[in-house]
């Protein structure tokens, strides 16, 4: 992420957002602590070795970040419409008539999840 970038989000939070400093942690360190554990899927644990921090401090500053970004929303994102269908579902006969009702796109990706035993086979798809 370019600094300006990083600049401009943390002004956001803090207008928007409704993210403060606290008496040890700058705004900026607590993005960065966001990003980090985001950006990398790094745990807990891992983001308390960068950030020289507790587990309990990188929990709760992550949390505090999350719900000023949440709060971001309506802002900055557009969320489809339940009334529109896709373009290329509604011009294709063959789609249409299983995913007329669908929101969002079929670009092939891959959501990994996590069903019982049992259901398993009705969930494999061609990446396994």
């Amino acid at each position: 992420m370019k600094a300006e970038v990083f600049r401009f989000l943390c002004s956001e939070l803090q207008s928007k957002g409704e993210l403060h400093p606290s008496r040890h942690i700058a705004v900026d360190e607590k993005v960065g602590m966001f990003l980090w554990t985001v950006a990398r899927a790094a745990s807990n644990r891992d983001v308390q070795e960068r950030f020289q921090h507790s587990g309990d401090t990188v929990s709760r500053h992550f949390h505090q970040v999350l719900h000023a970004v949440n709060l971001l929303i309506p802002d900055y994102i557009k969320l489809p419409s339940t009334s529109e269908t896709c373009v290329s579902i509604t011009s294709n006969p063959k789609l249409y008539t299983y995913f007329n009702d669908c929101v969002g796109t079929l670009d092939g990706t891959h959501i990994a999840a996590k069903v019982p035993n049992e259901d398993t086979a009705a969930y494999r798809n061609r990446k396994g």
